[in-house]
């Protein structure tokens, strides 16, 4: 975007003063407050029909349960200003999913390579079974 257009919609998110837009308008630095309100709810409404909800991985069939998660998080560093403190906001979401073919299940054991107990023991009893033999 051209500079007159990113400064009057920077300007009205960090003050929100239309007067302010007004004066830059009136100086030829930025566009009109009313240009700049029909640019971002343009820019919204793209948004709006263009994005999903959800990512693609989420289901939003068959009534499924989904457990949403957020927490936030922070940290308060000793800094001389008092500034620069970080506050962030995570969040997981969990959905079980049941009757995935077995085609797309993985196995665990092949994919991390490791043996469980019950390959073990069957290892060993396989091992006798050859030495009595």
């Amino acid at each position: 975007m051209p500079k007159h257009i990113l400064l009057g919609v920077s300007v009205r998110h960090l003050t929100g003063s239309s007067q302010l837009i007004h004066i830059l308008n009136r100086f030829g630095h930025t566009i009109s407050y009313s240009a700049i309100l029909e640019i971002e709810t343009a820019i919204c409404d793209n948004i709006t029909d263009n994005d999903h909800l959800f990512p693609r991985q989420i289901r939003t069939d068959n009534n499924l349960v989904t457990h949403f998660c957020w927490d936030n998080f922070d940290l308060a560093e000793e800094t001389l200003t008092g500034a620069d403190t970080t506050h962030t906001t995570h969040g997981i979401v969990i959905q079980e999913v049941s009757g995935t073919p077995e085609s797309e299940v993985t196995d665990e054991r092949e994919t991390l390579g490791c043996q469980t107990e019950t390959d073990k023991a069957t290892s060993v009893i396989e091992k006798k079974r050859r030495s009595i033999a």
